[in-house]
Protein backbone atom coordinates (compact mmCIF):
# COMPACT_ATOMS: atom_id res chain seq x y z
CA UNK A 1 0.00 0.00 0.00
CA UNK A 2 1.36 3.75 -0.81
CA UNK A 3 2.96 5.30 2.32
CA UNK A 4 5.14 8.13 2.92
CA UNK A 5 8.42 5.95 3.75
CA UNK A 6 10.97 8.48 2.14
CA UNK A 7 12.83 8.42 6.12
CA UNK A 8 13.40 4.31 5.51
CA UNK A 9 14.21 4.60 1.57
CA UNK A 10 17.66 3.47 0.57
CA UNK A 11 17.32 6.43 -1.81
CA UNK A 12 16.75 9.59 0.47
CA UNK A 13 14.86 12.81 -0.70
CA UNK A 14 15.43 15.89 -0.05
CA UNK A 15 12.16 17.75 0.95
CA UNK A 16 14.10 21.37 -0.48
CA UNK A 17 11.33 24.23 0.46
CA UNK A 18 8.18 22.16 -0.07
CA UNK A 19 6.18 19.54 1.73
CA UNK A 20 5.06 20.99 4.88
CA UNK A 21 1.84 19.71 5.49
CA UNK A 22 2.38 16.70 7.94
CA UNK A 23 0.14 14.68 7.63
CA UNK A 24 -0.01 15.14 3.42
CA UNK A 25 -3.16 17.22 2.26
CA UNK A 26 -3.60 13.77 0.00
CA UNK A 27 -2.62 10.39 1.61
CA UNK A 28 -2.50 8.60 -1.72
CA UNK A 29 -0.72 10.96 -4.70
CA UNK A 30 -0.89 9.50 -8.07
CA UNK A 31 0.74 9.90 -11.16
CA UNK A 32 0.11 8.54 -14.74
CA UNK A 33 2.74 6.68 -16.78
CA UNK A 34 1.22 6.38 -19.95
CA UNK A 35 3.82 4.65 -21.96
CA UNK A 36 2.21 4.32 -25.83
CA UNK A 37 3.70 6.71 -28.53
CA UNK A 38 6.63 8.30 -27.08
CA UNK A 39 7.86 5.45 -24.67
CA UNK A 40 11.34 6.25 -23.12
CA UNK A 41 14.52 4.10 -23.00
CA UNK A 42 14.22 1.66 -20.06
CA UNK A 43 16.78 3.60 -18.32
CA UNK A 44 14.60 6.66 -18.79
CA UNK A 45 11.71 4.70 -17.84
CA UNK A 46 13.24 4.40 -14.21
CA UNK A 47 14.46 7.98 -13.85
CA UNK A 48 11.10 9.04 -14.20
CA UNK A 49 10.14 6.65 -11.01
CA UNK A 50 12.77 8.91 -8.94
CA UNK A 51 11.24 12.30 -10.51
CA UNK A 52 7.61 11.15 -8.97
CA UNK A 53 9.36 10.25 -5.99
CA UNK A 54 10.77 13.50 -5.62
CA UNK A 55 7.77 15.18 -6.53
CA UNK A 56 6.39 13.31 -3.03
CA UNK A 57 4.08 11.30 -5.54
CA UNK A 58 3.33 7.74 -3.55
CA UNK A 59 1.72 5.98 -6.02
CA UNK A 60 2.05 5.32 -10.31
CA UNK A 61 -0.66 4.54 -12.34
CA UNK A 62 1.31 2.53 -15.47
CA UNK A 63 -0.12 1.86 -18.61
CA UNK A 64 2.01 -0.47 -20.43
CA UNK A 65 -0.29 -0.51 -23.78
CA UNK A 66 2.20 -1.73 -26.30
CA UNK A 67 5.67 -1.43 -24.09
CA UNK A 68 4.33 -4.93 -22.52
CA UNK A 69 5.57 -7.81 -23.47
CA UNK A 70 2.26 -9.50 -24.35
CA UNK A 71 2.24 -12.92 -25.38
CA UNK A 72 -1.40 -13.26 -25.65
CA UNK A 73 -1.06 -12.22 -29.43
CA UNK A 74 2.67 -10.97 -29.93
CA UNK A 75 1.23 -8.44 -32.78
CA UNK A 76 -0.02 -5.85 -30.51
CA UNK A 77 3.71 -5.41 -28.80
CA UNK A 78 5.07 -2.00 -30.37
CA UNK A 79 8.17 -1.01 -31.43
CA UNK A 80 9.77 -0.49 -28.26
CA UNK A 81 8.50 -3.83 -25.94
CA UNK A 82 10.19 -4.10 -22.46
CA UNK A 83 11.53 -6.88 -21.39
CA UNK A 84 10.61 -9.05 -18.30
CA UNK A 85 13.68 -8.14 -16.38
CA UNK A 86 12.36 -4.19 -17.31
CA UNK A 87 9.33 -4.57 -15.63
CA UNK A 88 10.70 -6.16 -13.01
CA UNK A 89 13.34 -3.25 -12.03
CA UNK A 90 10.45 -0.85 -12.33
CA UNK A 91 8.70 -2.46 -9.65
CA UNK A 92 11.96 -3.08 -7.52
CA UNK A 93 12.83 0.65 -7.50
CA UNK A 94 9.56 1.34 -6.75
CA UNK A 95 9.51 -0.40 -4.02
CA UNK A 96 12.75 1.16 -2.93
CA UNK A 97 10.93 4.73 -2.99
CA UNK A 98 7.56 4.23 -1.05
CA UNK A 99 5.59 3.81 -4.48
CA UNK A 100 2.89 1.84 -4.97
CA UNK A 101 2.64 0.55 -8.43
CA UNK A 102 -1.05 0.36 -10.17
CA UNK A 103 -1.12 -1.09 -13.57
CA UNK A 104 -3.83 0.26 -15.74
CA UNK A 105 -5.25 -1.95 -18.56
CA UNK A 106 -8.22 -1.16 -20.78
CA UNK A 107 -10.93 -3.33 -20.98
CA UNK A 108 -13.95 -1.55 -22.85
CA UNK A 109 -13.09 1.81 -24.62
CA UNK A 110 -9.57 2.52 -26.17
CA UNK A 111 -8.92 -1.12 -27.62
CA UNK A 112 -7.95 -0.34 -31.07
CA UNK A 113 -4.19 -1.59 -29.39
CA UNK A 114 -5.94 -5.38 -30.08
CA UNK A 115 -9.26 -4.67 -32.30
CA UNK A 116 -7.36 -2.89 -35.15
CA UNK A 117 -5.76 -6.58 -36.01
CA UNK A 118 -7.58 -9.05 -37.94
CA UNK A 119 -9.06 -11.79 -36.39
CA UNK A 120 -10.97 -9.06 -33.55
CA UNK A 121 -13.60 -8.06 -36.02
CA UNK A 122 -16.41 -10.16 -34.36
CA UNK A 123 -15.42 -8.22 -30.58
CA UNK A 124 -16.12 -4.99 -31.88
CA UNK A 125 -19.14 -3.03 -30.56
CA UNK A 126 -19.29 -1.25 -34.01
CA UNK A 127 -17.58 -3.93 -37.24
CA UNK A 128 -16.30 -0.86 -38.69
CA UNK A 129 -14.61 0.58 -35.58
CA UNK A 130 -11.71 -0.95 -33.58
CA UNK A 131 -11.99 1.75 -30.64
CA UNK A 132 -14.83 -0.02 -28.28
CA UNK A 133 -15.36 -3.80 -27.33
CA UNK A 134 -18.86 -5.53 -27.24
CA UNK A 135 -19.43 -6.09 -23.95
CA UNK A 136 -21.97 -9.55 -24.91
CA UNK A 137 -19.27 -10.82 -27.63
CA UNK A 138 -18.24 -14.37 -26.78
CA UNK A 139 -14.64 -14.83 -25.93
CA UNK A 140 -14.46 -10.80 -25.09
CA UNK A 141 -14.31 -10.66 -21.34
CA UNK A 142 -12.12 -13.80 -21.47
CA UNK A 143 -9.72 -11.67 -23.79
CA UNK A 144 -9.37 -8.74 -21.29
CA UNK A 145 -9.37 -11.62 -18.58
CA UNK A 146 -6.14 -12.73 -20.15
CA UNK A 147 -4.42 -9.76 -20.23
CA UNK A 148 -5.04 -8.75 -16.86
CA UNK A 149 -3.13 -12.28 -15.87
CA UNK A 150 -0.40 -11.52 -17.77
CA UNK A 151 0.13 -8.42 -15.85
CA UNK A 152 -0.33 -9.95 -12.79
CA UNK A 153 2.41 -12.47 -13.55
CA UNK A 154 4.56 -9.49 -13.33
CA UNK A 155 3.51 -7.42 -10.76
CA UNK A 156 4.27 -8.26 -7.41
CA UNK A 157 2.34 -6.85 -4.44
CA UNK A 158 -0.49 -5.28 -6.04
CA UNK A 159 -3.71 -4.10 -3.75
CA UNK A 160 -4.67 -2.15 -6.78
CA UNK A 161 -5.59 -2.30 -10.62
CA UNK A 162 -6.81 0.21 -13.06
CA UNK A 163 -9.42 -1.11 -15.45
CA UNK A 164 -9.88 2.00 -17.41
CA UNK A 165 -13.53 1.46 -18.63
CA UNK A 166 -13.89 5.26 -19.96
CA UNK A 167 -14.82 6.44 -23.17
CA UNK A 168 -16.85 3.49 -25.01
CA UNK A 169 -18.24 6.11 -27.73
CA UNK A 170 -20.52 3.68 -29.65
CA UNK A 171 -21.40 1.43 -25.76
CA UNK A 172 -24.47 0.16 -26.82
CA UNK A 173 -24.73 0.41 -30.32
CA UNK A 174 -24.71 -3.34 -31.58
CA UNK A 175 -28.02 -5.06 -31.83
CA UNK A 176 -27.48 -7.30 -29.21
CA UNK A 177 -25.98 -4.98 -27.09
CA UNK A 178 -28.77 -2.32 -28.01
CA UNK A 179 -31.56 -4.81 -27.07
CA UNK A 180 -29.96 -5.45 -23.82
CA UNK A 181 -30.42 -1.88 -22.66
CA UNK A 182 -34.13 -1.72 -24.02
CA UNK A 183 -34.77 -4.88 -21.64
CA UNK A 184 -32.40 -3.80 -18.69
CA UNK A 185 -30.33 -0.61 -19.03
CA UNK A 186 -27.18 0.76 -19.69
CA UNK A 187 -26.14 0.51 -16.45
CA UNK A 188 -26.76 -3.19 -15.95
CA UNK A 189 -24.85 -4.19 -19.62
CA UNK A 190 -21.86 -2.50 -17.80
CA UNK A 191 -22.05 -4.02 -14.70
CA UNK A 192 -22.83 -7.36 -16.51
CA UNK A 193 -20.01 -6.94 -18.33
CA UNK A 194 -17.73 -5.92 -15.35
CA UNK A 195 -19.06 -8.03 -12.57
CA UNK A 196 -16.57 -11.20 -13.40
CA UNK A 197 -13.57 -8.76 -14.23
CA UNK A 198 -13.91 -7.05 -10.41
CA UNK A 199 -14.51 -10.33 -9.13
CA UNK A 200 -11.24 -11.82 -10.59
CA UNK A 201 -8.99 -9.12 -9.27
CA UNK A 202 -11.17 -9.29 -5.57
CA UNK A 203 -10.64 -13.09 -5.60
CA UNK A 204 -6.68 -11.84 -5.13
CA UNK A 205 -7.30 -8.86 -2.51
CA UNK A 206 -6.97 -6.29 -4.88
CA UNK A 207 -8.63 -3.44 -5.13
CA UNK A 208 -10.12 -2.41 -9.19
CA UNK A 209 -10.66 1.02 -10.56
CA UNK A 210 -12.55 2.66 -12.85
CA UNK A 211 -12.66 5.96 -14.65
CA UNK A 212 -16.11 7.46 -14.06
CA UNK A 213 -17.43 8.82 -17.09
CA UNK A 214 -19.54 6.17 -18.08
CA UNK A 215 -21.51 6.06 -15.03
CA UNK A 216 -21.88 9.78 -13.64
CA UNK A 217 -25.50 9.51 -15.01
CA UNK A 218 -26.30 6.21 -13.18
CA UNK A 219 -29.20 6.17 -10.62
CA UNK A 220 -28.28 5.64 -6.98
CA UNK A 221 -28.75 1.65 -6.70
CA UNK A 222 -26.48 1.01 -9.74
CA UNK A 223 -23.75 3.32 -8.13
CA UNK A 224 -24.12 1.39 -4.75
CA UNK A 225 -23.79 -1.81 -6.74
CA UNK A 226 -20.20 -1.03 -8.96
CA UNK A 227 -19.44 1.10 -5.73
CA UNK A 228 -19.33 -2.20 -3.87
CA UNK A 229 -16.45 -3.57 -6.09
CA UNK A 230 -14.36 -1.00 -7.59
CA UNK A 231 -13.38 3.11 -6.81
CA UNK A 232 -14.14 5.31 -9.46
CA UNK A 233 -11.66 8.17 -10.62
CA UNK A 234 -13.13 10.88 -11.48
CA UNK A 235 -11.51 12.91 -14.27
CA UNK A 236 -11.45 16.19 -16.14
CA UNK A 237 -9.26 18.39 -17.34
CA UNK A 238 -10.59 21.90 -17.72
CA UNK A 239 -12.10 24.11 -15.28
CA UNK A 240 -13.34 23.21 -12.04
CA UNK A 241 -15.59 20.86 -10.89
CA UNK A 242 -17.70 23.73 -9.03
CA UNK A 243 -18.51 25.27 -12.14
CA UNK A 244 -17.95 23.19 -14.73
CA UNK A 245 -21.45 21.65 -16.26
CA UNK A 246 -19.74 18.50 -17.85
CA UNK A 247 -19.35 14.76 -16.52
CA UNK A 248 -16.98 15.95 -13.75
CA UNK A 249 -19.52 18.48 -12.01
CA UNK A 250 -19.58 18.49 -8.19
CA UNK A 251 -22.99 17.24 -8.35
CA UNK A 252 -22.08 13.90 -9.93
CA UNK A 253 -18.83 13.40 -7.45
CA UNK A 254 -21.54 13.97 -4.35
CA UNK A 255 -24.01 11.45 -5.78
CA UNK A 256 -20.57 8.79 -6.44
CA UNK A 257 -20.04 10.19 -2.57
CA UNK A 258 -23.73 9.70 -1.42
CA UNK A 259 -23.50 6.48 -2.41
CA UNK A 260 -20.60 4.98 -0.90
CA UNK A 261 -17.95 5.00 -3.40
CA UNK A 262 -14.59 5.66 -2.93
CA UNK A 263 -13.14 8.03 -5.68
CA UNK A 264 -10.39 9.71 -6.56
CA UNK A 265 -10.00 12.94 -8.25
CA UNK A 266 -7.95 13.19 -11.36
CA UNK A 267 -6.40 16.66 -13.02
CA UNK A 268 -3.86 16.38 -15.50
CA UNK A 269 -0.30 17.29 -16.09
CA UNK A 270 0.34 16.32 -19.77
CA UNK A 271 -2.33 16.14 -22.31
CA UNK A 272 -4.89 18.18 -20.91
CA UNK A 273 -4.21 20.97 -22.77
CA UNK A 274 -5.68 19.97 -26.46
CA UNK A 275 -4.59 16.68 -28.48
CA UNK A 276 -1.79 17.77 -30.65
CA UNK A 277 -0.33 20.89 -28.63
CA UNK A 278 3.85 20.74 -28.04
CA UNK A 279 3.71 21.96 -24.60
CA UNK A 280 1.33 22.66 -21.52
CA UNK A 281 -0.88 25.27 -20.27
CA UNK A 282 0.55 26.21 -17.49
CA UNK A 283 -2.36 28.42 -16.37
CA UNK A 284 -5.22 25.83 -17.29
CA UNK A 285 -3.11 23.01 -15.48
CA UNK A 286 -2.90 25.00 -11.82
CA UNK A 287 -6.37 26.10 -11.84
CA UNK A 288 -7.42 22.68 -12.83
CA UNK A 289 -5.35 20.94 -10.28
CA UNK A 290 -6.64 23.36 -7.45
CA UNK A 291 -9.77 23.03 -8.01
CA UNK A 292 -10.05 19.33 -7.97
CA UNK A 293 -7.57 19.83 -4.41
CA UNK A 294 -10.39 21.88 -3.03
CA UNK A 295 -13.18 19.48 -4.21
CA UNK A 296 -11.52 16.72 -3.08
CA UNK A 297 -10.25 18.07 -0.11
CA UNK A 298 -14.07 18.96 0.95
CA UNK A 299 -15.82 15.72 -0.07
CA UNK A 300 -13.10 13.05 1.24
CA UNK A 301 -11.60 11.54 -1.68
CA UNK A 302 -9.18 8.51 -1.54
CA UNK A 303 -6.73 10.45 -3.31
CA UNK A 304 -5.84 12.40 -6.39
CA UNK A 305 -3.95 11.14 -10.10
CA UNK A 306 -2.05 13.63 -12.15
CA UNK A 307 -2.44 12.04 -15.29
CA UNK A 308 -0.48 12.04 -17.81
CA UNK A 309 -1.83 10.87 -21.60
CA UNK A 310 0.48 10.08 -24.21
CA UNK A 311 -2.50 10.45 -26.97
CA UNK A 312 -6.25 10.68 -26.42
CA UNK A 313 -7.15 7.05 -27.87
CA UNK A 314 -4.12 4.40 -29.16
CA UNK A 315 -4.58 5.21 -33.12
CA UNK A 316 -4.45 9.40 -32.16
CA UNK A 317 -2.21 12.22 -32.91
CA UNK A 318 1.00 12.01 -29.94
CA UNK A 319 0.51 14.73 -27.18
CA UNK A 320 3.06 16.74 -26.05
CA UNK A 321 6.02 14.69 -24.37
CA UNK A 322 6.26 13.74 -20.94
CA UNK A 323 9.86 15.70 -20.55
CA UNK A 324 8.37 18.99 -21.80
CA UNK A 325 5.24 19.05 -18.92
CA UNK A 326 7.81 18.33 -15.94
CA UNK A 327 7.33 21.54 -14.20
CA UNK A 328 3.55 20.69 -14.18
CA UNK A 329 4.07 17.09 -12.72
CA UNK A 330 6.13 18.50 -9.70
CA UNK A 331 3.60 21.33 -9.36
CA UNK A 332 0.59 19.03 -8.76
CA UNK A 333 3.17 16.85 -6.57
CA UNK A 334 3.61 19.35 -4.38
CA UNK A 335 -0.24 20.41 -4.49
CA UNK A 336 -1.45 17.12 -3.61
CA UNK A 337 1.08 17.20 -0.71
CA UNK A 338 0.96 20.80 0.87
CA UNK A 339 -2.60 22.34 -0.45
CA UNK A 340 -0.58 25.12 -1.98
CA UNK A 341 1.23 25.27 -5.41
CA UNK A 342 4.97 26.30 -5.37
CA UNK A 343 6.11 29.79 -6.99
CA UNK A 344 9.07 28.16 -8.79
CA UNK A 345 8.02 24.08 -9.58
CA UNK A 346 11.20 22.84 -11.05
CA UNK A 347 13.37 23.10 -7.88
CA UNK A 348 11.63 19.91 -6.59
CA UNK A 349 12.99 18.20 -8.95
CA UNK A 350 16.60 19.82 -8.81
CA UNK A 351 18.08 16.74 -7.41
CA UNK A 352 16.36 14.08 -10.27
CA UNK A 353 18.16 15.10 -13.19
CA UNK A 354 14.53 15.76 -14.64
CA UNK A 355 15.80 19.98 -15.01
CA UNK A 356 18.52 18.81 -17.42
CA UNK A 357 15.92 17.24 -20.13
CA UNK A 358 13.22 19.72 -19.93
CA UNK A 359 15.27 22.70 -20.01
CA UNK A 360 16.75 21.35 -23.07
CA UNK A 361 13.38 20.31 -24.63
CA UNK A 362 10.57 22.72 -23.57
CA UNK A 363 12.33 25.94 -25.62
CA UNK A 364 12.72 24.22 -29.08
CA UNK A 365 8.94 22.32 -28.16
CA UNK A 366 7.57 26.08 -27.59
CA UNK A 367 9.12 27.47 -30.59
CA UNK A 368 7.73 24.53 -32.59
CA UNK A 369 3.95 25.31 -31.21
CA UNK A 370 4.57 28.84 -32.00
CA UNK A 371 5.46 28.55 -35.97
CA UNK A 372 2.93 25.91 -36.31
CA UNK A 373 0.38 28.08 -35.14
CA UNK A 374 1.31 30.92 -37.14
CA UNK A 375 1.05 28.05 -40.37
CA UNK A 376 -2.29 26.72 -38.98
CA UNK A 377 -3.91 30.85 -38.74
CA UNK A 378 -2.32 31.63 -42.71
CA UNK A 379 -4.08 28.31 -43.80
CA UNK A 380 -7.70 30.01 -42.21
CA UNK A 381 -7.06 33.17 -43.38
CA UNK A 382 -6.07 32.35 -47.02
CA UNK A 383 -9.20 29.77 -46.92
CA UNK A 384 -11.74 32.80 -45.42
CA UNK A 385 -10.21 35.21 -47.70
CA UNK A 386 -10.59 32.59 -51.09
CA UNK A 387 -14.11 32.05 -50.05
CA UNK A 388 -14.79 35.92 -49.99
CA UNK A 389 -16.01 36.22 -53.51
CA UNK A 390 -18.46 33.55 -53.48
CA UNK A 391 -20.51 35.33 -50.56
CA UNK A 392 -19.89 39.24 -52.94
CA UNK A 393 -18.53 38.43 -56.21
CA UNK A 394 -17.37 42.59 -56.15
CA UNK A 395 -15.01 41.27 -53.46
CA UNK A 396 -11.55 40.13 -55.26
CA UNK A 397 -9.48 39.19 -52.32
CA UNK A 398 -7.42 36.83 -54.53
CA UNK A 399 -4.40 38.94 -54.46
CA UNK A 400 -4.45 38.88 -50.62
CA UNK A 401 -4.57 35.05 -50.68
CA UNK A 402 -1.40 34.77 -52.80
CA UNK A 403 0.28 37.33 -50.21
CA UNK A 404 -0.53 35.14 -47.10
CA UNK A 405 0.54 31.65 -49.31
CA UNK A 406 3.81 33.39 -49.77
CA UNK A 407 4.18 33.72 -46.30
CA UNK A 408 2.70 30.00 -45.44
CA UNK A 409 5.65 29.26 -47.21
CA UNK A 410 8.05 31.16 -45.37
CA UNK A 411 6.76 29.40 -42.49
CA UNK A 412 7.19 25.87 -43.48
CA UNK A 413 11.10 26.78 -44.70
CA UNK A 414 11.29 28.21 -40.84
CA UNK A 415 9.59 25.25 -39.34
CA UNK A 416 11.88 22.72 -40.88
CA UNK A 417 15.20 23.17 -39.19
CA UNK A 418 13.04 23.14 -36.10
CA UNK A 419 11.61 20.03 -36.23
CA UNK A 420 15.08 18.79 -36.97
CA UNK A 421 16.28 20.07 -33.22
CA UNK A 422 12.60 18.70 -31.80
CA UNK A 423 13.80 15.49 -33.17
CA UNK A 424 17.30 15.61 -31.75
CA UNK A 425 15.78 16.51 -28.14
CA UNK A 426 13.36 14.05 -28.36
CA UNK A 427 15.99 11.13 -29.05
CA UNK A 428 17.88 12.14 -25.63
CA UNK A 429 14.87 10.14 -23.69
CA UNK A 430 13.13 7.77 -26.92
CA UNK A 431 14.08 5.93 -29.87
CA UNK A 432 14.46 8.03 -33.23
CA UNK A 433 11.68 6.03 -34.81
CA UNK A 434 9.68 7.70 -32.33
CA UNK A 435 10.68 10.93 -32.54
CA UNK A 436 10.27 10.91 -36.16
CA UNK A 437 7.41 10.13 -35.74
CA UNK A 438 6.21 12.52 -33.24
CA UNK A 439 7.29 15.34 -36.15
CA UNK A 440 5.52 13.81 -39.01
CA UNK A 441 2.41 13.57 -37.57
CA UNK A 442 2.22 17.68 -36.92
CA UNK A 443 4.84 18.94 -40.00
CA UNK A 444 2.12 16.44 -42.43
CA UNK A 445 -0.84 18.32 -42.21
CA UNK A 446 0.24 21.16 -42.84
CA UNK A 447 2.08 20.17 -46.00
CA UNK A 448 -0.80 18.79 -47.03
CA UNK A 449 -2.69 21.92 -46.34
CA UNK A 450 0.04 23.82 -48.43
CA UNK A 451 -0.15 21.21 -51.38
CA UNK A 452 -4.22 21.67 -51.54
CA UNK A 453 -3.96 25.60 -51.34
CA UNK A 454 -1.44 24.97 -54.20
CA UNK A 455 -3.57 23.34 -56.40
CA UNK A 456 -6.28 25.86 -55.85
CA UNK A 457 -8.30 23.50 -53.57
Amino acid sequence: MATDIYAQSSIQISAGPFFHAEPPVFSMRAVHFDLKGLPPYPERLLEWLHIAAAARYNVVVVEWEDTFPWEFDKRVRGELCYTHETIREFHRTAGELGIEVIPLVQSLGHLEMILRHPGYEHLREVPSRGDAINPLAPGGRELIQSMIDEVLELTPNLHHFHLGGDEAWCFGSHPETKAFIEKHSKAELFLNYYRPLLDHLINRSIRPILWHDMMHQWDTDALRNIGGKADLMAWGYQGHPDTTDTHFATRYLERFMEAGVSVWGSTAFRGGDGFDLDVPDPTARRENAEGWVTVGSRLGFKGLIATGWSRYGSDGVQCYPFEAALDMLAMQGVLFHDGRAPADCLTVLSNTGGVIYFEQMQPILKKFQYHRGVAWNLIRQIRTYRATPEVDPRRDTHWLGTHLLANMDTQLKLLIPIAVEVVKALETSTTAHFAQQYVRERMAPLEQERACLQDGE
